[in-house]
């Protein structure tokens, strides 16, 4: 699939680090990297999954805010999954947990992150 790039960043997260999404995606938009927002920028009179796929489509990178309550989440993993197959740099940001947690994740979800950089972001930065 031809991509045509419109966004910098995809943001990938539980509602329970709505927060910290927003936190990082306002500091990447203030240093000029538009981003994707579910709570921000999701419609509500269309179906969420093909939202999420147009603008994985149009996104550079996708991050994953990794915490104890995503790790858990279907829908977190539906985006995950969809994000691999459309091809995009899937990069692990670990929140409120580190990287040796993920190693209890079952090995579907280390595909994912397998040979990505990733980075450990304290709420508190």
């Amino acid at each position: 699939m031809k991509r045509t790039t419109l966004l910098a960043f995809f943001l990938s997260h539980a509602t329970e680090d709505s927060l910290a999404a927003r936190s990082l995606a306002n500091r990447l938009e203030m240093a000029g990297f538009p981003c994707w927002l579910s709570q921000r920028d999701a419609l509500p009179d269309i179906p969420y999954q093909r939202q999420v796929e147009k603008a994985l489509s149009r996104s550079a990178v996708v991050v994953v805010l990794l915490s104890r309550q995503s790790i858990k989440s279907m829908t977190l993993y539906a985006e995950v999954e969809a994000a691999y197959k459309f091809g995009c740099l899937i990069v692990p940001v670990f929140v409120d947990s580190t990287s040796s947690e993920i190693e209890s994740l079952s090995n579907t979800w280390q595909v994912f992150f397998a040979s990505n950089q990733s980075f450990e972001w304290n709420r508190t930065s």
